[in-house]
């Protein structure tokens, strides 16, 4: 994407983005996450605007990010799968604060990602003119063009869609389309342009010059889409997801006729990217991913059965389920959220929409995904981001090459020095420090810096500027009860940890003393089983005050005898069962003095098993 659209897109999301949460948006909550064990020690700290919630965290990158959770995510992970109790403070500031805030910290995040992007963009370039170099640029790979098969040809899929284009568009106009975009592309001339660091800071954009890779995929997907327009090109079958052909699974023949309707809008969608490419310079792409869905929805129809594309990037995380059961209950949460979408998309009182179908898809997606990868002892493919048309593919056509090779040695060797250059400009001004820039402290930075460090008027607006340099505040929870004594706070909440919420649960439920007991044992649990991510340890502490330093003796003990089992391991498993038993002798020993970090961790809870009262993952905006 052009770099300037591209920063004309990122204001465009804030501004939108803004908006969902700013129009009546008169508070904030500021939330303490308890500790457990591992780098969570500490605990954490967040600012939640509505239904997003902002917090920092350091990663592997070396970079600070600023993470813009949705509400659901952020409970579901710390409250639920880490096991940690969430304190909030909810606070009233004057004068409108609560939405300038807001949309400080949006934008700081804004920036951010536009940053990253960069980083990603030179990235790409480096892999381009190192395929362009080794006369290999034919396996760069191109934004939605693995959907599409040079080889299956459909002609019945297209007759509708061609005749429109002959009737709006003028029978020539495909080839006419192709020579345009050939001649400008020989025409073009790549512009030379050098990275100033000085100008890339926290609090504003920083535009590159369009990279020579974005004109060649936007070039050969324009081409590429005039050529499977032109052919009548059909979709891989590898890019699909088919249903299994069971009668609750097979769409009814209402849903098929909702379905038509469906695919006479998606036409016209198609027709009106092509009639207003000259205000897109993105059209192809949107055209490529529009096309996708038209042939897909129309193969649904052909063969009566759900049939969607492929969207799971093959890049991102993938997930090894060990245990059959935690497979099993993701599957069983996965379908429910299909079958939910497909209620409503096919609802006939109204209209099935664009972004109404990719919902659907992207839970289609989960689910086959998860029942294949399972059923095959493979990996899981996941992303946190809602998934779209746009799976990667190798160009089939070429087009003349307007780059020197002469000129390509140079050129990598100043792109690598750029990337390095931004990142550790990145790493300069998105800095990590244990106790004076961490996930507290930073927050409190970023609302001096929202309030252009304006002591006055944040004590006036807020009731106190907060200073982690000069208090304590850098801990997290004593910001907590900072913000509570010294901040307008109206009222505060404890949100209990997933599995302490259980035992009070069922000791109100049953009334028998022992159930503390039982659930703060570990192999008694019926909460609890081990997972991977914990270590070793026989009982539960964080519930109890009194037992502590006589559960914590059995877990350091357990963890001794951890260690020196691993031991004569340590030249099979790499010292793995050795430095796990050492790290559960550390979380131990605070335990011996009354103080609790470890909490154990339910990664394995799924949605279904969730109280009535937790947050909606329906109502929550997807990341974008």
């Amino acid at each position: 994407m052009n770099s300037k659209l591209f920063a004309v897109y990122f204001l465009f999301l804030f501004l939108n983005l803004s908006s969902l949460n700013s129009q009546n948006l008169d508070s904030f909550e500021y939330i303490y996450v308890n500790s457990n064990a591992g780098q969570s020690s500490g605990g954490h700290s967040a600012i939640k605007f509505g239904n997003w919630v902002y917090h920092f965290q350091y990663y592997p990158d070396k970079i600070f990010h600023l993470v813009r959770d949705p509400w659901f995510d952020f409970r579901y992970t710390y409250n639920v799968m880490e096991n940690r109790s969430l304190l909030l403070t909810k606070v009233h500031p004057s004068n409108g604060a609560a939405k300038k805030l807001e949309r400080g910290f949006n934008s700081f995040y804004i920036v951010q990602e536009k940053h990253l992007s960069n980083l990603n963009l030179l990235q790409r370039e480096i892999e381009f003119q190192e395929l362009l170099q080794k006369h290999r640029v034919q396996f760069f790979k191109i934004k939605s063009l693995g959907y599409f098969s040079e080889n299956n040809f459909n002609s019945n899929s297209y007759k509708r869609i061609k005749d429109k284009i002959d009737l709006r568009l003028g029978k020539n106009y495909l080839l006419k389309s192709q020579n345009e975009i050939t001649n400008f592309m020989l025409a073009s001339n790549n512009e030379t342009w050098e990275l100033n660091t000085n100008k890339i800071t926290s609090k504003s954009f920083y535009s590159l010059a369009e990279l020579s890779h974005e004109k060649y995929e936007r070039t050969i997907q324009q081409l590429s889409l005039l050529t499977i327009l032109d052919k009548s090109i059909g979709l891989k079958k590898t890019s699909l997801v088919y249903f299994p052909k069971t009668k609750e699974l097979q769409p009814t023949e209402s849903e098929l006729s909702r379905y038509k309707i469906f695919l006479d809008h998606m036409e016209e969608r198609l027709i009106y990217q092509l009639e207003s490419k000259d205000q897109n310079t993105e059209w192809a792409a949107d055209c490529l991913a529009t096309l996708a869905i038209y042939l897909v929805v129309y193969q649904s129809i052909q063969e009566k059965t759900f049939i969607f594309l492929d969207t799971l990037p093959n890049n991102e995380e993938k997930v090894k389920w060990q245990v059959e059961n935690q497979a099993l209950k993701i599957a069983i949460d996965s379908f429910p959220l299909f079958s939910n979408f497909r209620k409503e998309i096919f609802n006939e009182s109204q209209d099935i929409l664009i972004q109404d179908f990719i919902e659907l898809q992207d839970s289609a997606n989960r689910w086959v995904e998860i029942k294949q990868a399972t059923s095959l002892n493979r990996a899981i493919r996941n992303t946190a981001n809602r998934t779209l048309p746009h799976k990667e593919g190798e160009a089939w056509i070429s087009i003349p090459s307007i780059y020197n090779s002469q000129e390509l040695k140079p050129s990598i060797a100043k792109l690598k020095s750029d990337y390095e250059k931004y990142n550790s400009r990145l790493r300069e001004i998105y800095p990590y420090h244990l106790i004076f820039q961490n996930c507290t402290s930073e927050i409190f930075v970023k609302i001096s810096d929202i309030f252009e460090n304006d002591t006055v008027k944040i004590k006036n607006d807020l009731g106190k500027d907060i200073d982690p340099k000069t208090s304590f505040s850098f801990v997290p929870f004593y910001s907590s009860y900072d913000v509570r004594k010294n901040y307008k706070a109206l009222a505060s909440s404890e949100i209990l940890s997933y599995r302490t919420k259980y035992v009070r649960q069922r000791e109100e439920n049953e009334k028998k003393w022992w159930i503390s007991y039982q659930e703060d044992f570990v192999p008694s649990s019926s909460i609890y089983s081990f997972n991977e991510n914990d270590h070793l340890f026989l009982f539960f502490t964080d519930d109890t005050i009194i037992l502590r330093p006589i559960y914590g003796f059995a877990n350091l003990s357990l963890g001794l005898v951890q260690t020196l089992f691993g031991i004569p391991f340590t030249v099979f498993d790499k010292g793995n069962q050795f430095m796990a038993g050492l790290d559960g002798m550390l979380f131990s020993m605070p335990e011996l003095i009354f103080f609790n970090i470890r909490k154990g961790s339910f990664y394995k809870t799924s949605i279904s098993e969730l109280e009535e009262d937790f947050p909606n993952y329906k109502t929550e905006p997807f990341r974008e």
